[in-house]
């Protein structure tokens, strides 16, 4: 017993010495959005009875815990980040949805939150203020600002959006895909396994006679058959309900207890992300190919500038930190990507979860050989992977598909020649209207010299 702690001993100072070695060249943070409001609402009402502003929208909890992850990774980070934002720092990236971009902002925030403003700084300088009144309350920002744009903790930073149309890099986001049909294909010969089949059944042995009586009970017209998309619907809201702490109490008057319903739905919501969204592997390595090539990228451009002694340079196109916004189903495949080639476990997509690559360079780590870079695969702070950079690289490599590959998987080709052929014929209809219009000006001016012709034969 006691050799056996003596060993691990050991092993911790060993662990403690190489982080204490290790100097950090790259941080890629992606995560989902904060917790937000369900997705279906009847006159603002959800399935559950509970009002809502609008569906799917960020709530102020959801904004809160994404600002507390930016204020987390700014205190892991504090030694690597600059203070105040740098414009060729960091790349942020959201897809086009609201909440995602809002979460985006709420955790660039906590990332680059300061208070500490100048005060009592007298600014009268009449030109700093936009046209019109100009109130106490201006004034009183504006000397708390002193020589300060905006607060310190209020930064304006350039977000990328994710455009549906754009497949080389809207991929790492499988359910915002507008035109790979291939993909919902693929995902309802999934649904149409006996698994999938039986838990339906399974939750509507269990609950469907209850929630028919809760739903007649409370007025709730929506209408729901039971089928595995309203049923996982009805997950997905009982689950923001919960989050944001709605009053569910009504339910146990009909016989059904919450911790059970809760339990059986996230068992849903795990199936569906895991063996749904990201269960079929040529979806997965797919649509994670353009992104995770673009991770290597810059990971390979920090390691040329440290090997340059240059590691802390800030220069365009290479940013040190990168942060991409986006959904469950984001999440969910960037970890069936890496479980699907290391083995490393899977977790479910809560709201707010955290996936961060890290790029080490550790003096310790192989130095015969020169391989002195590592990657850290970090999934809601916990550390699933530490792996030889080069390694893990060359093994990725091996995984991605080309992008011939993901063109014909997705029949991009074709549906580009398709969409080619729509704007042609758009274009035709405009030529034809153009030509329509010079004829008839061609007439009329014809005519007119005719008039005009006429005219001077009879003078």
């Amino acid at each position: 017993m006691i050799l056996f702690n003596n060993i691990i001993c050991q092993f911790l100072i060993f662990e403690i010495i190489l982080l204490c070695n290790s100097k950090l060249l790259f941080v890629n943070v992606h995560f989902r959005h904060g917790a937000r409001g369900p997705l279906l609402l009847d006159k603002g009402n959800d399935l559950l009875g509970n009002k809502w502003q609008k569906r799917g929208i960020l709530t102020p909890r959801g904004k809160r815990q994404v600002f507390l992850n930016g204020i987390k990774h700014r205190e892991k980070y504090s030694n690597f980040l600059n203070e105040e934002y740098l414009e060729d720092e960091i790349k942020a990236y959201s897809t086009d949805s609201y909440r995602a971009i809002s979460s985006l902002e709420c955790y660039l925030n906590g990332l680059y939150h300061n208070s500490n403003l100048n005060e009592n700084i007298i600014v009268d300088d009449l030109t700093i203020y936009p046209p019109g009144n100009i109130s106490k309350k201006m004034k009183n920002m504006t000397n708390i600002l002193g020589i300060n744009a905006i607060p310190k903790d209020n930064h304006i930073i350039p977000i990328n959006i994710f455009q549906k149309s754009d497949h080389s890099f809207v991929l790492h986001e499988p359910g915002k895909i507008s035109d790979c049909q291939t993909i919902t294909k693929i995902r309802q010969n999934i649904l149409l396994q006996d698994k999938f089949k039986n838990l339906i059944e399974e939750f509507n042995l269990k609950f469907k006679e209850k929630l028919k009586n809760f739903f007649i009970s409370n007025n709730i017209t929506i209408n729901f058959d039971y089928n595995h998309e309203k049923i996982n619907i009805f997950c997905d809201t009982l689950y923001s309900d919960l989050t944001d702490n709605r009053d569910i109490t009504n339910l146990e008057k009909e016989g059904i207890q919450i911790e059970e319903l809760n339990q059986f739905c996230i068992n849903i919501l795990s199936i569906v992300q895991k063996d749904i969204v990201a269960g079929n592997k040529d979806i997965v390595m797919m649509s994670q190919t353009p992104p995770i090539k673009k991770l290597l990228k810059w990971m390979d451009e920090r390691i040329e500038l440290d090997k340059k002694g240059e590691s802390n340079k800030i220069i365009s196109g290479s940013p040190k930190y990168t942060i991409w916004s986006g959904h469950d189903s984001s999440i969910s495949t960037i970890q069936k990507f890496i479980t699907l080639i290391f083995g490393t476990k899977w977790s479910f997509p809560s709201f707010s979860s955290t996936v961060l690559f890290e790029l080490h360079k550790n003096e310790n780590i192989n130095k015969t050989n020169g391989n002195i870079y590592e990657l850290r695969y970090i999934v809601n702070d916990e550390i699933l992977l530490k792996i030889d950079y080069f390694k893990f690289k060359d093994i990725v490599n091996e995984n991605l598909w080309t992008q011939e590959k993901i063109d014909n998987f997705c029949q991009f080709s074709i549906i580009n020649i398709m969409k080619m052929n729509i704007r042609l014929k758009k274009y035709q209809y405009i030529i034809l209207i153009i030509s329509l219009i010079l004829l008839i000006s061609i007439f009329f001016n014809i005519r007119n010299f005719f008039k005009a012709k006429r005219k001077q034969k009879e003078y």
